[in-house]
C-alpha cells in the first residue's frame, strides 16, 4: 500500500466523544455521488449483546472524493485512519475537526 493522501479534512457531521486518534475509517461512496466517512462504535458490552456499529462522521471534502473515484471504480482497498482529531469542546468556534489520511493501491495505470 501506498499513501495516498497525506491529510485531508473531513466535513464533520458527528464526533463521538469515544472517537480517538488512529482510529481506523470506512469510506463508502453514497448515492448522492459523495463520500461518507464511517467508524465502528465499540460495543458497550461486549460479551453480552454482539458487535459494534457503524457510525458516519462525515463526508470526504470534494477535491479528495474527486481524487478517490477512480479508486472505487476500481474496486481497490483503503486503509483509512484518523490523523488529527480535535474535539468541539476544545475548539473556539465549538466545531470538531477530523482529519484523516488514506493508503491504497497504485492509482496509476
Amino acid at each position: 500500500m501506498q499513501i495516498l493522501i497525506y491529510k485531508t479534512d473531513l466535513v464533520v457531521e458527528h464526533a463521538p466523544t469515544w472517537l480517538i486518534p488512529d482510529s481506523s475509517v470506512e469510506l463508502r461512496p453514497q448515492a448522492d455521488h459523495t463520500v461518507a466517512a464511517y467508524v465502528q462504535r465499540p460495543s458497550r458490552w461486549p460479551s453480552l449483546f454482539g458487535a459494534s456499529r457503524p457510525v458516519r462522521i462525515g463526508l470526504l471534502d470534494e477535491a479528495a472524493e474527486t481524487f478517490l473515484r477512480p479508486a472505487f471504480k476500481a474496486g481497490i482497498a483503503f486503509r483509512v485512519r484518523i490523523v488529527e482529531l480535535d474535539p468541539a469542546h476544545l475548539t473556539d468556534d465549538r466545531l470538531a475537526r477530523i482529519s484523516v489520511s488514506v493508503w491504497g493501491g497504485n492509482l496509476l495505470p
